[in-house]
């Protein structure tokens, strides 16, 4: 990745995300005492066990979800604010495609909605189809396109208003692990050449590694960091690099983070 700026373009301070409590349901602390900063240009990934809150503070960045206590900002804003700038984009584990709406059209309908002139929103569309790898099926349905092709059409729908941090909810976790690779390494190659602040959740600490600048090691609930390892591979980066030892030093850390987690 290039240089990265000095001020973060994604902070979260104290979050706090308490479920439940009103009239006198028991309240369940999904995250504790969260403070992150994610610099513009970095991949960060999110890692702990299931239910440790990691999509919930990505819903919190997302203004999903409104934290119990403490602040999230982008580039200065609420995350309210910078939702209704489209400054942030995201993806989720489904493709969440319009069945009814032809690729193209899927891919441009957060530019329709903005009410970007269809001669160049469906320029942006097909400049992004080009840049995720399917612009050949442009005109083809949701449904005719394997898991990993509805992937990208996500990729290319979040990607269209040029948001300014893209969150990524676990969105491989579904697919075969041949086709989970191959993103794996068109994700890297994209986000460096594009230069996105890019927050990715995932279970898979190999996944974590090989994509990231950073690794953000979350507890059991309530969802506390634990640790952040700081990824110092080399890019670009090829699947190769899964073969060498500093690769499997990295996993092996995190393996070991991760099941301390559980004792704490």
């Amino acid at each position: 990745m290039t240089a990265m700026a000095s001020i973060p373009i994604l902070s979260f301070k104290d979050i706090d995300v308490v479920y439940g409590g009103e009239r006198g349901t028991h309240a369940v602390t999904a995250l504790k005492a969260i403070d992150l900063d994610i610099r513009e240009g970095e991949f960060v990934s999110l890692i702990g066990p299931s239910g440790c809150g990691k999509s919930t503070l990505l819903r919190v960045a997302a203004d999903l979800i409104k934290p119990s206590a403490g602040t999230a900002r982008i580039d200065g804003l609420s995350p309210s604010d910078a939702r209704l700038n489209r400054e942030i984009g995201f993806v989720f584990q489904d493709a969440a495609l319009l069945e009814w709406r032809r690729i193209l059209a899927n891919v441009a309908l957060p530019l329709e909605l903005q009410g970007i002139p269809k001669d160049k929103r469906l320029a942006r569309a097909r400049e992004l189809l080009r840049l995720v790898g399917i612009a050949e099926f442009e005109n083809a349905w949701p449904r005719q396109l394997s898991g990993g092709m509805r992937q990208r059409a996500s990729i290319a729908r979040a990607m269209s208003t040029r948001p300014r941090v893209m969150m990524m909810d676990e969105p491989f976790g579904a697919l075969d692990q041949i086709t989970r690779d191959r993103l794996n390494l068109e994700l890297s190659a994209l986000a460096e050449r594009e230069k996105m602040t890019v927050v990715f959740v995932t279970h898979s600490i190999h996944e974590a590694i090989f994509l990231s600048d950073r690794v953000v090691v979350m507890s059991p609930r309530p969802g506390r960091i634990t640790e952040v390892i700081d990824v110092d591979l080399p890019r670009p980066r090829t699947l190769a690099v899964r073969e060498t030892p500093r690769f499997n030093e990295l996993c092996r850390l995190g393996e070991r983070l991760l099941g301390e987690g559980f004792h704490d």
